[in-house]
């Protein structure tokens, strides 16, 4: 796929505007990488996946104009942070952050790029108001760079640290990390110890996988863990989501 490399002025778009200003103080979170909604069931599992979301975290989305007119249609407010454009149709792809509330602040970091075609490798923040939290929620959607070695991968990490470290509230973090070895996922964890970050587990755990290691997560800070799930049934993607309930912890 031919390439374009997006403007700092459009690295960030929205779609849909919901009435909500905060978050409930219970959250259920939907992480999937899309494979830019390439199968034709895309459509039905998203529907399905938003039924139970409020908050999802979504990589390698392609905004055409079906998918564009789907999250509208969701009735989430979406934030896109694109990393590239498609040559031949102009179609933005990248990340995206949807919620029931509007953010109070959205910023991205793009401190590592793809080889070859050298498209930044996007880390997408928001901020949203939570009845109760002074500082707000922290929810970070982040597609790990991939194709590359370690020291790379770590500049991104580290970005990541870099944003949550700022923050003293409590913070969901999630995406498609591309932790495929055992050398990224050390790394991986050792941002998360860093930042004070709990791993959601999965039981059974029928994550997507390459060279048999996990490639998507879930982290979270200031949360108890209702519930969590991995949806091995959803196969309009090559990864599977992965889903969790959430209860803001007031211990």
């Amino acid at each position: 796929m031919f390439v374009k490399k997006p403007d700092f002025r459009d690295i960030l778009t929205r779609i849909g505007r919901p009435e909500r200003k905060r978050l409930p103080r219970s959250l259920r979170v939907t992480v999937w990488n899309n494979h830019k909604c390439r199968h034709g069931d895309w459509e039905r599992d998203f529907l399905l996946l938003r039924e139970k979301s409020d908050i999802m975290l979504m990589q390698e989305i392609l905004l055409t104009p079906a998918v564009e007119a789907m999250l509208f249609k969701s009735g989430l407010r979406w934030d896109i942070a694109t990393s590239f454009f498609t040559l031949r149709t102009g179609h933005a792809a990248g990340i995206a952050t949807g919620s029931l509330a509007i953010p109070e602040k959205v910023f991205f970091r793009a401190e590592t790029a793809e080889p070859i075609v050298k498209t930044p490798k996007m880390l997408l923040g928001a901020v949203y108001a939570m009845p109760g939290v002074k500082t707000g929620v922290m929810v970070i959607n982040i597609h790990g760079i991939n194709f590359t070695g370690t020291r790379v991968f770590a500049r991104q990490m580290e970005s990541a640290a870099r944003a949550l470290a700022d923050f003293p509230g409590p913070v969901i973090a999630g995406g498609d990390f591309n932790s495929w070895s055992k050398k990224r996922k050390t790394l991986m964890y050792s941002i998360a110890r860093e930042t004070g970050l709990t791993e959601v587990p999965f039981h059974p755990d029928c994550r997507s996988r390459h060279l048999r290691h996990p490639v998507d997560h879930i982290f979270t800070r200031g949360f108890r863990l209702v519930s969590s799930a991995a949806r091995g049934e959803i196969e309009s993607s090559d990864h599977k989501p992965i889903c969790a309930t959430l209860e803001l912890d007031t211990e």
